[in-house]
């Protein structure tokens, strides 16, 4: 397992590698809020990814991002997903972030564009395919289309 993660001054890109367990994700999160969280945040969710988690994994880590907000309330997280499975756990946590009034918006797609669209981007900071970008706490990335 890894997980990637790529800051601009505005957006943080996490892509995941390998299967990820919940504190693998919760220890990602407690990174990301101790320092100064981006307003938009993409999560790169590739096929399998997700297997050992379950709904009350999913509810630990709306929990988690519900204590520890830290000046995002206004902020936006896409989560991409590959397959179904991904897709659907995504889902889930937009819908478990809206019941516990978690005030992040949240949403899944099946595509980078879309994310990027619905946070109101143009383009990604980096060449993820090919490890270019900066990473966290860097910045200065170049910007480049998102469509492949």
């Amino acid at each position: 397992m890894s997980i990637t993660t790529f800051c601009t001054k505005d957006l943080t890109v996490k892509r995941l590698e390998g299967t990820v367990t919940c504190e693998e994700v919760l220890n990602e999160l407690r990174l990301f809020y101790q320092g100064e969280p981006t307003k938009f945040v993409i999560w790169i969710v590739p096929q399998g990814a997700l297997l050992q988690l379950n709904g009350g994994d999913l509810r630990r880590i709306a929990d988690f991002v519900k204590d520890n907000l830290q000046g995002r309330e206004e902020g936006k997280t896409a989560f991409v997903a590959e397959a179904t499975l991904a897709f659907g756990f995504g889902r889930m946590l937009n819908n478990l972030g809206e019941a516990k009034e978690i005030p992040v918006s949240t949403k899944t797609f099946r595509s980078i564009d879309e994310a990027l669209e619905w946070l109101g981007l143009d383009a990604l900071p980096m060449e993820l395919g090919h490890g270019q970008g900066t990473v966290a706490g860097e910045v200065g990335a170049s910007t480049i289309s998102a469509t492949r």
